[in-house]
Formats: structure tokens, C-alpha cells, sequence
């Protein structure tokens, strides 16, 4: 069943304090591009728009949002 595989796939991710420590500021040009894939998890939404992103000196431009959908075009909820 599709809708059950995100309760046995994880992943590994970086910590908030990590990710505060990556030099993206010094590492980028000018008008460089930073894209970031963020979980639905609001809390991180906001801790990417609002800490990390001027942390790194970096603007959000766009929010892309990818709908996870089953076979029959119904779309699977993972909010948590």
C-alpha cells in the first residue's frame, strides 16, 4: 500500500544547528541560485524562512509544493 511507506522509510537529515553552520554565504557568487527541499513539517518551513535563510544571506523567491498522489490520483496526506 502506498500510503504506508513513509511510515517505514527514513532518511538522514541534518540538525538546525548543522545547517546553521554550513558557509553558504561565503560559498555562493552573487545571484546564486540556493534551492532547499523542505518536509511538510511547518515548524521547518519556518525555521528555513525565518533563521536560516538570513542567516545565509539568501532570499526565498518561489515555494514549490509536490502533492504525493497514489495510483488512483489521490492525494496521499504525510502532515505531521
Amino acid at each position: 500500500m502506498l500510503c504506508t511507506v513513509s511510515l517505514w522509510f527514513r532518511y538522514s537529515t541534518l540538525s538546525d544547528s548543522d545547517l546553521l553552520q554550513l558557509p553558504v554565504a561565503g560559498l555562493c557568487t552573487q545571484n546564486a541560485l540556493v534551492v532547499v527541499w523542505v518536509t511538510n513539517k511547518l515548524r521547518q518551513q519556518r525555521f528555513v524562512k525565518e533563521r536560516l535563510f538570513p542567516h545565509w544571506s539568501v532570499t526565498g523567491l518561489a515555494d514549490w509544493y509536490w502533492l504525493k498522489v497514489d495510483i488512483a490520483y489521490i492525494k496521499l496526506t504525510t502532515d505531521s
